[in-house]
């Protein structure tokens, strides 16, 4: 799911507010912050290396499948449906 479909789903006002509610997460947490990606399937970690091996990682073991840096959003994606 990208940011924006996320602010779209909470009404949250835009996907920049979600990206800092998301960075804001304690490592322990349940939420399931790996699915969250920008919009064209890139990964969104913001140049932390480590962030993007675990992001690809669990994704990975969850089946989704990536070409070269990115997920197939069409494939792999998941979108609210319009309102």
């Amino acid at each position: 799911m990208g940011y924006g479909h996320v602010s779209a789903v909470l009404g949250a006002g835009n996907a920049r507010q979600v990206g800092y509610a998301m960075a804001a997460l304690p490592p322990d947490t349940d939420v399931p912050w790996q699915r969250v990606l920008h919009s064209d399937g890139t990964l969104a970690t913001r140049g932390d290396p480590v962030r993007a091996v675990v992001q690809r990682g669990l994704l990975e073991r969850e089946g989704v499948q990536f070409t070269g840096d990115a997920v197939d959003m069409a494939r792999f994606g998941w979108a609210p449906a319009p309102a």
